[in-house]
């Protein structure tokens, strides 16, 4: 008489039952039924989720086919938008300087100007920078009792810099700089 399960039996993998799985006697005809019952059924539940595994598997194999196949249109798409954006959107302006090596005046958030080469930009307004000349203005400090001192401007030359973009206000064409007798 056999009243335990082979584990054999509560294996997935194994599609069979081994032959000592069923006793013979009579008497224990109701305890072979159930433990048949109960093992078909441990083994639909297993064969269910291994059904789920495979498909969640192969449609996450088919996703990552798809997104691969896609990705490499996308990014052309991507490149080819942000290049027409620069030539005719706002940053038209850093382009043509680029292109035309013509200068730019930059106002900045600490009341500075640039008057500059633009060398290279990104779509945040980073900029790299030849040949600049800073200029500002300052108000020479007064002892008590003085009048009010006149501000002085000042500047200073400087030759490549890297401006980041949050620091820019506007950026204006240099309407000094001509080639061939038009403006720019």
């Amino acid at each position: 008489m056999l009243h335990r399960i082979h584990k054999s039996a509560l294996c997935p993998s194994v599609l069979f039952f081994p032959s000592f799985f069923v006793v013979g006697n009579s008497a224990r005809g109701d305890l072979n039924t159930k433990l048949i019952a109960d093992s078909l059924f441990y083994f639909t539940r297993c064969f269910a989720v291994f059904e789920q595994i495979l498909r969640r598997i192969s449609a996450a194999r088919n996703f990552l086919v798809r997104f691969k196949m896609s990705r490499p249109m996308e990014e052309d798409a991507n490149v080819k938008n942000e290049e027409e954006e620069f030539n005719t959107g706002p940053l038209s302006v850093l382009m043509m300087s680029v292109k035309n090596n013509t200068q730019v005046l930059i106002n900045c958030r600490n009341n500075r100007k640039l008057l500059g080469r633009v060398r290279a930009f990104d779509r945040h307004c980073n900029m790299v920078l030849e040949n600049v000349r800073e200029m500002w203005t300052e108000v020479p400090k007064t002892g008590k009792g003085k009048k009010k001192a006149q501000p002085v401007n000042k500047d200073r030359f400087i030759s490549k810099m890297f401006l980041r973009g949050d620091s820019v206000i506007i950026v204006l064409r240099n309407p000094k700089s001509t080639r061939n007798g038009r403006k720019f």
